[in-house]
């Protein structure tokens, strides 16, 4: 006798909440707790005009904690899921196959041709 469970269709997103703390996001996302806080920490710093010009031109401000600001809740830090998404696609790669299709359809566009 063969076992066969039944197929769920469990939506995963339905799962993961809205807010998500410091270490949902690591354990998620893999996005370390530790550079979130000393990004806004130099943030902080930054705005607060507490590190030289010439310093803060050396300082990379695309991370994460830089570009979203969190929710602040009972004193904890917890960012949109949206957002840590949002991030995670803005900083992936195209696919040479994809890079290729795109040029495709670009090559196309300029001959006046239907995409």
């Amino acid at each position: 006798m063969e076992n066969k469970t039944p197929e769920l269709d469990i939506d995963v997103y339905a799962l993961i909440p809205e807010l998500l703390d410091l270490e949902q996001i690591h354990h998620l996302y893999g996005l370390a707790p530790g550079t979130i806080r000393r990004e806004r920490w130099q943030q902080k710093l930054i705005k607060e005009r507490k590190i030289k010009a010439e310093d803060v031109k050396k300082i990379n401000t695309s991370g994460f904690g830089f570009l979203y600001e969190p929710v602040l809740m009972y004193g904890k830090l917890y960012y949109r899921r949206k957002d840590v998404e949002h991030f995670i696609k803005t900083c992936q790669e195209k696919s040479p196959m994809e890079q290729l299709r795109l040029a495709s359809i670009a090559g196309r566009a300029r001959e006046g041709k239907s995409v």
